[in-house]
């Protein structure tokens, strides 16, 4: 099963839900934001210039994973 997380309607990406082993997420300041997703065969990297958008997607995470 994968986990599809979108953003004004528009897919932002796709997580296969039995690759991810951990992630980890920085606060830097109101403009620079991120979450790296370790999985089995990847690292994903995403980056956000907005904290509301970055605390969304840290939601939606949590509550799927």
């Amino acid at each position: 099963m994968d986990l599809r997380i979108y953003i004004n309607g528009i897919l932002h990406f796709i997580l296969e839900k039995e690759e991810f082993v951990s992630l980890q997420s920085w606060y830097m300041n109101k403009t620079d934001c991120r979450i790296t997703i370790y999985a089995k065969t990847r690292d994903i990297a995403l980056e956000y210039n907005s904290v509301e958008k970055w605390k969304t997607v840290l939601k939606i995470l949590d509550e799927n994973l």
